[in-house]
């Protein structure tokens, strides 16, 4: 499990970085417009700011799909597209048209979070069955 948890967390670790340090490198492969560069770049790295916990949800949906607990992973799946889709209709009514990039970073720590719980309570009585033979 840590392997893929690992390889998940190195994905994300690299991702955050490029989203961090290379977004006006990114930015400007489109535009050359000083005022959407300037919009754009803290709009992406906010946008970018939980990717890290993603790994955590990643690594479980993948764990439950290799552990036959396909509802599990669905669920999960499921939720941290949901958060997403509120967020992104939600958080602009209630902020600032902008506030929508805060739905991806708040979508992944929350469905993160889900996801370790959903997977501590499924998992580990699952395995304790395997041990068991039953």
């Amino acid at each position: 499990m840590w392997s893929v948890y690992f390889v998940c967390l190195g994905f994300c670790s690299v991702m955050f970085l490029v989203s961090f340090f290379a977004t006006p490198y990114f930015v400007h492969l489109f535009t050359a417009d000083a005022t959407l560069v300037r919009h754009a770049v803290p709009y992406i790295r906010l946008y970018a700011a939980g990717v890290l916990c993603m790994a955590a949800q990643w690594t479980v949906t993948d764990m439950g799909i290799a552990m036959e607990q396909m509802r599990m992973a669905l669920i999960c799946s499921l939720i941290r597209k949901g958060l997403y889709l509120v967020g992104v209709l939600v958080l602009p009514i209630l902020f600032y048209p902008a506030a929508a990039f805060a739905a991806q970073p708040i979508c992944d720590v929350v469905a993160s979070v889900i996801s370790i719980g959903a997977f501590f309570r499924v998992i580990p009585p699952l395995l304790q069955q395997k041990r068991v033979g039953v």
